[in-house]
């Protein structure tokens, strides 16, 4: 709310007009001064309690000036290394934190920078309506005075931190000439150490206001400070800036990165320093020797789960290094591992990387060690490896740890020309700082990490970065439509804001990489952002309960959309990296900016009578608050076919209008829908809608692990198991894509558990961890998509897990990327293995745990191996598990397939389906339709569909029959033990 005058009276004191004479003068500007803000009632009530402003919001003085001129700008703050926005007479001046400006500081006041006030009345605005707001302000001082350094005004007029080498810089001066002196402005780039002279400028005392634009060309790489100097003193804050030359890709090295190993653990001989309560116990079984936790999950016990951790020493801080943990695959487990080298956790980099494991389950043991990898850069010589247990009886386990060292560079993964992509995201923006090395979000640690993270995925094969632009009210690009968002990693300890969406940009053309930056504004930013295109209509939908969340199919949120959406493509366009802009559906930030609250939402009075009007039908005029949801039961008994169409048709409708938007920016441009779960939770019933807008790319969703967030491992499966069969991409955009996400480990650790809380000033810190199945099920989700249809586009990502198991990574790519453009057909079925043949290529590709051997059939069959380009036995081809093979027909026509599995790898299934129908036959009555379920499966092994197979057995039904009996069959789900 926007508080008067007349109130701020009883909030504060009389309010007096401040007056500033000619010369020589300084004003104070308290809190009692204030005009008018815009906080919430408690942080009113902490201004008054503590003495200072804090909040969300902005505050207001007005003041009186005698004379036009050139006057200093200081605050008291307490928090000088938060950046604000900063107004004069409603016109922004400076985004910066005060901290480390050079232009001096007295005890908590700092100078802001030189402003130009004019005679009478002026009115200065401080702004931050982020996350914690107002950097802790107890008052302003203006100053004028006839030192040479305060007259001098430097306006950046294309102000951004990172450039294309080849850019220009263009910079307004402003100079007030003294009463007594002449002075010298001297504007110089140091360019790591060395001066350039750009400008010499003269003023006269007593003469005409000086003002010049000059141009500063960025015609170099790396990083330099352009110095603005009255008499070697700082006349405005040093603006570091950095060149990046986007036409000289970085070398990697040619042949396979070289670990060296520098320590192994026995874990079983040196036991974790640091444990719970509870303690580690060591075992034994036919996997081999290890050690694990307690049994007390995170999720039951969040005060006292069970865990250990090993401290690590290392020489090489910021240097590429592996870890690899050797782990039982032998019974059912969820647990996280988190690499933790920084103990100054500060606010901008909170989150350690952290991996993971499940087995068992969905994931067939394969009672053998086998090895988890993290590639991490750490920080600091010493770090930790902390191991939890989520779920009660699912333990943390180890056996050996070893880590190496990179010696020299990594390699690119060398792959021929393709058309299929591959590409890594994080859920939030910025996550890669620290997953690859920043010490803090300085202009130079954002670039070494940027680095890092484009060679890592080259060295992967991965050819795209999917760059999170916005969510949860933060934003990587200085944005003029989107108000209300912090810009993230805006290196607050520069001058500055420097928002870094250009130096991923242009840190990705430089490798050779595309770019797609991915939109969620928050609900909160964007609702402020869109009032005024509003202009007083309501602008928003209701569900059936009546919450109102914007609507997207009003021509004032789509206005709003459409120039967002543009803003960004305009950002990047000038940059041949970038591939299109995609737009995120992600159900826990509903905003209703692009979709639909779900089915039951959009029973607003603006959709119902646009949709009366276009379909000529007409829904019964009820009235009051109940009326959404009387519409929700009317549509859904009367007409709920042709009113979800017509959303739909008219959400598609939208979606076509943004593609030519984008498009008008640059014409080869894409707009992406990235959307979580299905589409049906976003109110599109018929996706169908979307399938012929040119440009426009449904990224299809793939969730995993299934369920592992379940705080009983009994429900692990059920809830997912029908995502084990085979799933045809839910649209077909443009282009075939699917995006995988996943279910997050996540909770705040104490870190008085490690005793490092007094070298820290935070108390806690947050694991956020995707956990991997085991062994080569790794690789299961990657042969589901593939099964599903030859993907043009696939991403994966969220977290840190991107950095683990690069081995078998760069195996199924490989082979993806292998795969030639061209129509596929899929013949034969899916279980075990699909096929998909095209007229000169095809492919087949495994999704079993075991491995299989295919036969292709065919008159006068002949197929070589694309990628290892060599004929194969169309008789007998061998796919290990979750294996991916491409082939290119020299001759003949594939018109089928058959698999056959050696016997002896079925023997384990074949025994728990004999096993679990002996322990349910007890019960015969109680247990019929589980026994069924067995015998379902029992017939699909015979038939070969090994998939259909594990999916009956793992049925809800039979899992809670087996519980009930108290008795599982040996190995099957989980040990009972």
């Amino acid at each position: 709310m926007t508080i008067s005058a007349r109130i701020l009276i009883l909030i504060f004191s009389i309010l007096s007009i401040q007056v500033l004479a000619a010369t020589d003068s300084v004003i104070n500007l308290g809190l009692s001064d204030i005009d008018k803000l815009e906080l919430t009632d408690n942080d009113l009530a902490g201004i008054k309690e503590k003495g200072f402003i804090r909040g969300n919001g902005w505050v207001e003085w007005e003041f009186e000036a005698v004379q036009e001129g050139i006057y200093e700008l200081w605050i008291e703050t307490k928090a000088p290394d938060w950046e604000q926005k900063y107004y004069i007479n409603d016109a922004l001046v400076i985004e910066t934190p005060v901290k480390n400006t050079k232009l001096g500081n007295e005890k908590d006041f700092y100078k802001v920078c030189n402003v130009k006030f004019n005679q009478g009345v002026n009115k200065l605005k401080i702004f931050r309506d982020w996350h914690p707001g107002i950097a802790w302000v107890k008052s302003v001082k203006i100053v004028r005075t006839e030192n040479p350094k305060s007259r001098v005004i430097v306006k950046f007029e294309n102000h951004q931190a990172y450039w294309k080498k080849g850019d220009v810089l263009k910079v307004k001066i402003t100079a007030e000439p003294l009463n007594v002196e002449n002075y010298r402005l001297d504007v110089l780039c140091n360019i790591e150490g060395k001066i350039k002279i750009i400008e010499v400028i003269n003023v006269k005392s007593k003469g005409n206001w000086f003002e010049k634009k000059i141009s500063i060309p960025i015609d170099f790489e790396g990083k330099a400070e352009v110095l603005f100097k009255v008499n070697d003193k700082y006349a405005a804050a040093p603006l570091t800036v950095y060149g990046i030359d986007t036409d000289n890709k970085p070398l990697m090295s040619e042949k396979e990165a070289k670990w060296i190993l520098t320590e192994e653990i026995d874990c079983r001989e040196i036991l974790p320093e640091l444990q719970s309560p509870d303690g580690i116990r060591k075992q034994s079984s036919i996997a081999g020797e290890y050690i694990e936790s307690g049994d007390s999950g995170l999720y039951i016990n969040r005060a006292n789960p069970s865990w250990f951790a090993y401290n690590i020493n290392i020489k090489k801080p910021g240097s590429w290094y592996r870890l690899e943990i050797d782990y039982p695959d032998d019974n059912l487990r969820t647990f996280t591992v988190s690499f933790f080298d920084q103990y100054e956790f500060t606010e901008d980099l909170p989150h350690p990387i952290d991996g993971g494991i499940v087995c068992g389950g969905e994931y067939p043991l394969s009672n053998k060690m086998q090895t988890y990898a993290m590639h991490i850069v750490p920080r600091q010589n010493d770090f930790m490896l902390f191991f939890l247990t989520w779920q009660k009886g699912l333990r943390a386990t180890v056996s050996r740890i070893r880590i190496y060292e990179l010696e020299g560079e990594l390699d690119e993964f060398k792959l021929s020309e393709t058309t299929r992509s591959m590409g890594f995201y994080y859920e939030e923006p910025m996550r890669w700082m620290i997953y690859y090395g920043a010490k803090d979000n300085s202009l130079t640690e954002t670039v070494n990490a940027a680095d890092k993270y484009a060679k890592w995925c080259r060295h992967v094969g991965v050819d795209t970065i999917w760059d999170t632009a916005t969510v949860y009210g933060q934003a990587t690009w200085a944005s003029d439509v989107l108000d209300g968002n912090r810009k993230r990693g805006q290196a607050a300890i520069e001058n500055y804001t420097s928002p870094p969406m250009r130096i991923m940009l242009l840190t990705a053309e430089k490798n050779g990489l595309s770019y797609v930056p991915e939109l969620q504004p928050s609900p909160r930013g964007l609702q402020e952002s869109i009032k005024d295109l509003a202009n007083g209509q309501d602008i928003y939908t209701r569900d059936t309960k009546g919450q109102q969340l914007l609507n997207p199919l009003h021509p004032a949120v789509q206005e709003w959309a459409s120039k967002l959406v543009v803003e960004v493509a305009r950002t990047c366009a000038d940059s041949t990296a970038l591939k299109g802009v995609s737009l995120r559906w992600m159900d826990w930030q509903m905003s209703g900016w692009i979709f639909f609250n779900g089915y039951t939402s959009g029973f607003d009075d603006y959709s119902i009578k646009k949709y009366e009007k276009e379909l000529k039908t007409q829904v019964p005029e009820f009235q009051g608050e109940d009326r959404f949801a009387k519409r929700y039961e009317w549509l859904k008994n009367n007409q709920w076919s042709s009113w979800q169409r017509w959303r739909s048709i008219s959400l598609a409708r939208f979606y076509k209008r943004l593609v030519g938007d984008v498009r008008l920016v640059r014409s080869d441009l894409k707009l992406y829908i990235n959307f979580f779960e299905t589409p049906d939770i976003y109110g599109v019933m018929y996706p169908d809608a979307f399938s012929n807008i040119e440009g426009l790319v449904f990224i299809d969703s793939r969730r995993y692990p299934f369920g592992r967030r379940e705080y009983d491992p009994l429900n692990i499966m059920p809830k997912y198991s029908p995502k084990l069969t085979l799933l045809p991409n839910q649209v077909s955009g443009e282009l075939n894509a699917i995006g995988h996400y996943n279910e997050y480990m996540e909770a705040d650790i104490p870190l008085k558990w490690f005793n490092l809380k007094e070298v820290t000033k935070k108390e806690k810190v947050r694991v956020c961890a995707i956990v991997v199945p085991a062994g080569r099920h790794y690789l299961s989700r990657y042969c589901e998509a593939l099964a599903a249809g030859p993907q043009d586009i696939m991403f994966d990502g969220g977290l840190g897990y991107t950095q683990g198991q690069p081995e078998m990574f760069r195996e199924f790519i490989r082979q993806y990327k292998a795969l030639p453009k061209t129509d596929y057909k899929n013949i034969g079925g899916s279980d075990p293995v699909a096929l998909w043949v095209g007229s000169e290529y095809g492919y087949i590709v495994n999704r079993c745990h075991l491995p299989i051997s295919v036969k292709l059939i065919g008159n006068d069959l002949k197929v070589n191996a694309v990628v290892k380009k060599q004929e194969l036995d169309v008789n007998n081809i061998s796919l290990e598990p979750y294996e991916l093979m491409v082939f290119k027909i020299v001759s003949g026509r594939v018109s089928g397939i058959k698999t056959s599995i050696d016997e002896t790898d079925l023997v384990d299934i074949k025994k728990q389906i004999a096993e679990g129908i002996k322990i349910l036959q007890i019960d015969v009555d109680s247990n019929k339709e589980a026994l069924m379920l067995l015998e379902k499966a029992e017939n699909s092994l015979q038939a070969g569909l090994i998939i259909k197979a594990r999916q009956l057995m793992m049925d809800e039904v039979l899992l809670k029959a087996f519980d009930r009996a108290g008795n599982f069959p040996e190995g099957f789900y989980l040990n009972k033990n």
